[in-house]
């Protein structure tokens, strides 16, 4: 039996076994030894509501400068909730996950599915206003402000006893990265005449 197509777009790591596809609304499904498991999916809470990205008409998803980087964007009241997910190799593989804020009112993004390192601590106050799933985590988000999180892949961040998501680079490295990359693995040199 031939395993599924990817639903949506895959980010990776060339040369290493991290990889992660993106679905059309921006939940990031892990692929390990080619088959997916568990998705990590994403609820903003703005002003107005939660936004649950899989139901909203108001998502946009590209990738960026044609680079295995994925940015979903979801319309909230005055702005955007933009999330960016992209792969690197460090610590033993990941994909991380970055949700910005753009807009001028501060929100709340919600993570659930998966359990992740982040690069704050989680807020202990209950979400009001939806049902989400056990385990699910909630970080504040400021005006024009970002939070990331990552899902270890390798394992070394498995077995790690903290939950803090190590330095990483971002996602305009990465970008820059790819780009130099496939700008370099294009050229051809020929002798003069």
């Amino acid at each position: 039996m031939s395993a599924s197509p990817p639903r949506g777009t895959t980010v990776g790591v060339s040369g290493r076994p991290v990889r992660a596809n993106v679905t059309p609304w921006g939940d990031v499904e892990p692929v390990p030894n080619g088959s997916s498991e568990a998705a990590l999916a994403w609820f903003v809470a703005a002003e107005d509501r939660w936004h649950r990205p899989a139901e909203e008409t108001s998502v946009r998803q590209e990738r960026v400068s044609g680079t295995p980087v994925v940015e979903t964007r979801v319309r909230v009241p005055g702005g955007d909730a933009v999330q960016r997910v992209w792969a690197v190799g460090d610590h033993g593989g990941m994909t991380i996950i970055e949700v910005h804020n753009d807009s001028p009112r501060a929100f709340a993004v919600a993570f659930s599915g998966l359990e992740v390192l982040t690069d704050r601590p989680p807020s202990d106050v209950p979400p009001k206003g939806i049902d989400l799933p056990a385990g699910a985590i909630v970080l504040p988000v400021g005006h024009h402000a970002s939070v990331r999180v990552g899902i270890a892949q390798g394992g070394a961040g498995r077995r790690s006893s903290t939950r803090t998501l190590p330095p990483v680079p971002d996602a305009d490295s990465v970008v820059r990265g790819w780009t130099s990359v496939t700008g370099l693995a294009g050229r051809l040199e020929l002798p003069d005449d």
